[in-house]
C-alpha cells in the first residue's frame, strides 16, 4: 500500500484518503464521543485539545494503514485519548500550557536576537506528543493490548520517539528523525547534566526542541499548582519528606524507584542550575520562579498539614476505617490499595504523641519487593494512609508534631540542597542529615 501523506502541522490534517467503509469510525465520531471530556476545558485549552486530537487521530490512521502490527482498536484508542484529554499530571492542560510557554520562551529569544521565528507548528506538534507515550496503547506480537503496568510513564519518552521514527516518513514534519531526537530527550535535564553535557545535548536538539525542554520545567504560574500537579498521581505511592540528605537527594534519579522522595522531585525541578536550561529566556524564569519557590512550598504544605489532620480528627469522631497501603488499581478503581505492611490500620485511640510515633515508623518501613533491579540496594518507601475508602494523606507530612516543627524540616530540607550545589563546593560533598 502506497504510504498516507497527512500534514500533522496543518490545522485542519485531513486524516482520511481512502473511502471509509460503514464499520469504520472517522475522527470527526471518536472527537464527537469525547465532546463530554473537551466542554470541560477552557476556550483556549479546547481549541488546543481539538486539534490536538485531529493530528493524533491522523497519526493513529497512518499507523492503521501503513503499520497494521501497531494499530490499536478504535475503542481503546478513544478511551487512551479520554485519558490524555482528563489527566491533570501529563494531559492536555499540561500540553497546553508547555505550548504557551514555548511561545513565551521562542518570542523572547527572537526578540533578543537569539534566535530566528520558529514556526509555531513545529513547537504546537512537541507539545502535544511529548508526554503521550505514557498514554498510548501498547500491542504485543498478537496485536493485543498490553495492559499498563504503571510503569509506562517511565519509558514514554522511548515510546513516542520510537512511533515517530517509525512513520516519519509520512508524517510531512520537515525533519522528523529531529522530532523524535527532541521528544526523547526532553526530560534529559533530570539527569541533572554536567555544563559541558547540556552543551552538547543542545547541539543535538534544534531549537524547538530546546524550548520544548525549557518550557516543560516551567510551565505554569502558580507554584502550588505545579507542587499539586506533581503530586497528583503520586500521593499515596510514594513520600513527600523523608529523612534524607542533600546528598542522597541529588543522587535520586527519575523514574529510578526506590530511594527518593517527593522533596528529591521538587527540588530538582524548582532549583535547578543555570546549565540545566538552554534558552537565556529558560534560566531568566527559572530565577524568576526559584525566588516564589520557598514561600509556595511553605504554603502549600501548610495547607496540606492542616487538612490531613483535619480529616484524621474526623475520622475519629466519625469511627472511619483509616487503612495503611500503597495506592494504586484494583478491579477498576485507581484509589484501591494494592500493597499493605503487616499492620493494616492506623490506630487512632492513642495519645498524640503515640499516633505521631505510629506516623514516624510507618515513614520508615520499607514496602517489600518493591526494588527496581536496575537499582540495588534501594528501597521503596510509600506506605500511606487511606481514610474512609476515599482520601489519601501523607504520613511523612503528618509526623510533625505541629506546623513549625514541619516549616524547619522544609527549611532545612531546601537550604541543604541549594548549599549543596553553592560555590565554593567545587566537588560534591556529603551534609549532614539537616531533618
Amino acid at each position: 500500500m502506497m504510504p498516507l501523506s497527512v500534514d500533522i502541522f496543518s490545522p485542519e490534517p485531513k486524516i482520511f484518503s481512502h473511502k471509509v467503509s460503514k464499520s469504520e469510525r472517522t475522527s470527526e465520531s471518536i472527537i464527537a464521543e469525547l465532546e463530554q471530556h473537551l466542554d470541560l476545558l477552557q476556550n483556549g485549552e479546547k481549541e488546543f485539545a481539538e486539534r490536538a486530537l485531529k493530528c493524533l487521530l491522523g497519526i493513529s490512521e497512518l499507523v492503521r494503514l501503513n503499520e497494521s502490527e501497531l494499530s490499536a482498536p478504535h475503542d481503546v484508542l478513544q478511551a487512551a485519548l479520554g485519558r490524555w484529554l482528563n489527566d491533570p499530571a501529563h494531559g492536555v492542560k499540561h500540553s497546553y500550557a508547555v505550548f504557551q510557554r514555548m511561545l513565551e520562551i521562542s518570542g523572547a529569544e527572537a526578540s533578543a536576537g537569539r534566535s530566528k521565528t520558529v514556526n509555531h507548528r513545529e513547537l504546537e506538534i512537541r507539545a502535544i506528543l511529548h508526554d503521550l507515550g505514557e498514554f498510548l496503547p501498547l500491542l504485543n506480537q498478537d496485536n493485543q493490548v498490553i495492559p499498563d503496568t504503571g510503569r509506562q510513564f517511565q519509558r514514554h519518552d522511548l515510546i513516542i520517539a520510537a512511533l515517530v521514527r517509525k512513520i516519519g516518513k509520512a508524517l510531512g514534519a520537515s525533519d522528523t528523525q529531529q522530532l523524535a531526537k527532541d521528544l526523547k530527550e526532553h526530560d534529559y535535564y533530570w539527569s541533572r547534566p554536567t555544563p559541558d553535557a547540556t552543551e552538547e545535548m543542545k547541539n543535538h536538539l534544534s531549537f524547538a526542541g530546546q524550548t520544548l525542554a525549557d518550557a516543560d520545567r516551567l510551565v505554569g504560574e502558580n507554584i502550588a499548582e505545579s507542587l499539586q500537579r506533581n503530586r497528583a498521581n503520586s500521593l499515596g505511592k510514594w513520600y513527600f519528606l523523608r529523612d534524607l540528605t542533600a546528598a542522597n537527594r541529588e543522587r535520586w534519579m527519575v523514574r529510578s524507584g526506590g530511594i527518593f522522595d517527593g522533596m528529591s522531585a521538587i527540588l530538582t525541578e524548582f532549583c535547578g542550575q543555570d546549565h540545566w536550561f538552554y534558552t537565556e529566556t529558560g534560566k531568566e524564569m527559572n530565577h524568576k520562579k526559584q525566588e516564589l519557590f520557598r514561600p509556595e512550598l511553605m504554603s502549600y504544605y501548610t495547607e496540606q498539614y492542616q487538612a490531613g489532620w483535619a480529616l484524621l480528627r474526623q475520622a475519629k469522631e466519625n469511627n472511619w476505617t483509616v487503612e495503611i497501603g500503597i495506592k494504586g488499581e484494583k478491579n477498576g478503581n485507581k484509589n484501591a490499595i494494592v500493597a499493605q505492611p503487616q499492620r493494616t490500620y492506623l490506630d487512632l485511640n492513642v495519645s498524640s504523641d503515640e499516633l505521631h510515633a505510629q506516623l514516624d515508623l510507618l515513614v520508615q518501613q520499607a514496602v517489600p519487593n518493591r526494588s527496581n533491579p536496575q537499582f540495588p540496594g534501594k528501597e521503596y518507601f510509600g506506605y500511606s494512609i487511606l481514610i474512609n475508602s476515599k482520601e489519601w494523606v501523607d504520613p511523612s507530612v503528618l509526623r510533625f508534631s505541629s506546623l513549625e516543627e514541619l516549616a524547619q524540616a522544609l527549611e532545612a530540607a531546601v537550604d541543604a540542597y541549594q548549599d549543596y550545589f553553592s560555590p565554593p563546593a567545587a566537588t560534591h560533598r556529603s551534609l549532614p542529615n539537616l531533618l
